[in-house]
């Protein structure tokens, strides 16, 4: 089991996206789903050579396919993981839902401080 947990609120961390994980139903997800805690920081991996989307992230849980960040968000978390930390967390996870609505995560990053 992931361990990693977020800290709701952390004031050094911001919300880059949310949304519903992409392509959940020609991948892993339900094998996975029991271990799967909302909190749980799930892993993002560039697939630059995707034939679909050359920004595509892959989510992947403890080295499982789960989909992808929808290719509206793509080019800017692919962005953002070329420059610093960058974290998805799973916000609500409900397998009785519709397969595009059973994995709902965010994306966060470091917040900027102009100080």
């Amino acid at each position: 089991m992931n361990e990693k947990q977020v800290i709701e609120n952390d004031p050094k961390m911001e919300i880059l996206a949310s949304f519903f994980v992409a392509g959940v139903q020609f991948h892993e997800l339900r094998t996975v789903s029991a271990e799967i805690k909302e909190g749980a920081i799930l892993d993002l991996v560039l697939e630059p050579t995707n034939k679909y989307d050359p920004n595509a992230v892959r989510i992947e849980y403890e080295g499982t396919m789960l989909g992808y960040v929808p290719k509206k968000f793509s080019s800017t978390v692919a962005g953002n993981l070329t420059v610093g930390p960058v974290l998805c967390h799973v916000k609500t996870i409900n397998m009785n839902k519709k397969t595009y609505e059973q994995l709902f995560v965010e994306i966060l990053v470091e917040a900027y401080n102009e100080s």
